[in-house]
């Protein structure tokens, strides 16, 4: 029993290991492809990386970065249906994080997948919207000058 006990243990370290390797892989290689310009191939090859696996605990920040990250390769692609997929999964994420460039960042993926969608009014909304954000944070980089 202990030597059946020992191969399953070495089995699952082994396993381990290889789905570690295959992140990583997938993790460099669409750098690669956005160098470029295969926006497709990219967000497919990230968007193979189970983000809730055990092999790699992401914090919730790394989580959406993904997210994010994945749905703005798949909107340079022009692929809206996809994008949305990648924004819809963790966006209960956004309202928890801190991350103002990340989050923003969400935003703006959301506002292009409306535009896509040809939801146009509600896209110039949240475009003037994100536009606010823009001004509000220039005019207290300027305030913070002046002191």
């Amino acid at each position: 029993v202990l030597k059946n006990v020992q191969r399953m243990h070495a089995s699952c370290l082994s396993s381990c290991e290889r789905n570690h390797q295959v992140v990583v892989v997938r993790e460099k290689f669409p750098e690669l492809y956005e160098s470029e310009q295969q926006w497709l191939r990219a967000a497919q090859m990230l968007s193979g990386i189970d983000l809730d696996s055990g092999i790699r605990m992401l914090d919730d920040t790394n989580k959406l970065s993904k997210c994010v990250q994945i749905a703005r390769l798949y909107l340079e692609y022009d692929d809206a249906v996809n994008a949305e997929a990648f924004i819809n999964k963790d966006s209960f994420l956004v309202t928890n994080s801190n991350q103002e460039v990340l989050n923003l960042q969400y935003k703006v993926c959301y506002v292009r997948i409306l535009d896509l969608k040809r939801k146009f009014l509600e896209a110039a909304l949240r475009y003037y919207g994100i536009s606010q954000i823009l001004s509000n944070a220039k005019l207290g980089t300027i305030y913070s000058q002046k002191s």
